[in-house]
Formats: C-alpha cells, structure tokens, sequence
C-alpha cells in the first residue's frame, strides 16, 4: 500500500518536472544579428517590403515602415 502511494507521488512529481521544462523550452527564443547592408540583410528587407506590399493591398492599410521593424535591428 505504501508503496503504491510513493509510487504515484513519485510519477506525479516526474510529470510536473516535465510540464515545467517543455514550458521552459517555449519560453527559450533563438535570436541572431544580422547585418542589414549584408546580402541576406538586405534579401530580409526586400521580402519584408514585399509582404506589407501584399498586405495593404489585402487589408486596404498603410504600410508599417522598415524603419520601425526590429527583425533586422541589433543591439551591439
């Protein structure tokens, strides 16, 4: 009987400590740099502008300027 209960505890305990490292697992982003005058840099804007150009026409908006996207800017 008391083996049983410690058993249970023990799994209960096992799948908490899961839950929390998928869940620290999402929290964790992978994040680069990148130069925006470099080609991929510059391949990055180019399609970005490309979508908003897209999503006006769709959405019948204005365009989000470059300027204020931070997937190209980097902190140094």
């Amino acid at each position: 009987m008391g083996n049983q209960i410690y058993k249970e505890i023990s799994k209960f305990a096992e799948m908490q400590r899961d839950e929390i490292k998928r869940e620290k697992a999402k929290k964790k982003r992978k994040s680069v740099c990148i130069d925006p005058d470099s080609v991929i840099g510059k391949e990055i804007m180019y399609q970005t502008a490309l979508l908003h150009e897209i999503l006006d026409e769709i959405r019948g908006g204005k365009n989000l300027p470059l300027e204020k996207l931070d997937i190209l800017k980097c902190k140094r």
